[in-house]
């Protein structure tokens, strides 16, 4: 599960990073010409993987438990903050699609098992979105059924008031229309 969420925030960090960078890219004169520029954020070779940690069987705590993992892991003076230096181990140029030269940037081809383990994060990061989809619509559903349980109780209780008015109205109009009291003697 570990190996799968650090996967899948790395698919994450390559989207938000890829759009981040191209928004900083322009000129502010058009189009910019050829693919985005990128930054990946993966861990260094020499990162010791994280041990004994519990995740959550909720997706979206789950990614949140990643995140401050990693955060954990690039915060290496522990201030909260990340720095240049402790950032810089962690970014690297992207893979190249077509492997040719990326602004000054090389980087391996992109191709098979990188594509592959890519389409695959895309996979699973539009299941965990659909499962919370779901749950929410399951959890509206169930808010839905409470709403109609307590109409349902409010128009019985509505029904028991009327009766209640109708059975007064009715002991009014009798007294009103017997003879008072005292009355009958004269």
């Amino acid at each position: 599960m570990v190996r799968f969420s650090l996967n899948l925030l790395l698919a994450i960090c390559l989207v938000f990073g890829g759009a981040a960078t191209a928004f900083a890219q322009t000129d502010g004169m058009g189009e910019h010409d050829g693919p985005p520029p990128m930054l990946v954020i993966m861990p260094p070779p020499d990162v010791e993987k994280p041990e004994g940690i519990e995740m959550s069987e909720d997706p979206a705590e789950a990614f949140h438990q990643m995140f401050d993992v990693f955060f954990g892991m690039m915060d290496e003076d522990g201030n909260g903050e990340l720095n240049h230096d402790e950032l810089g181990g962690w970014v690297h140029p992207p893979p190249h699609m077509d492997g040719g030269p990326g602004g000054g940037m090389e980087g391996p081809p992109m191709g098979g098992e990188m594509e592959e383990h890519i389409r695959h994060l895309e996979e699973e990061l539009r299941r965990v979105h659909q499962e919370q989809h779901m749950r929410h619509i399951e959890e509206l559903g169930h808010h839905r059924d409470r709403i109609k349980e307590e109409i349902g109780h409010m128009r019985e209780r509505l029904r028991e008031m009327d009766e209640e008015a109708r059975r007064v109205a009715e002991e009014l109009q009798r007294a009103q229309s017997e003879p008072p009291m005292g009355d009958e003697a004269r």
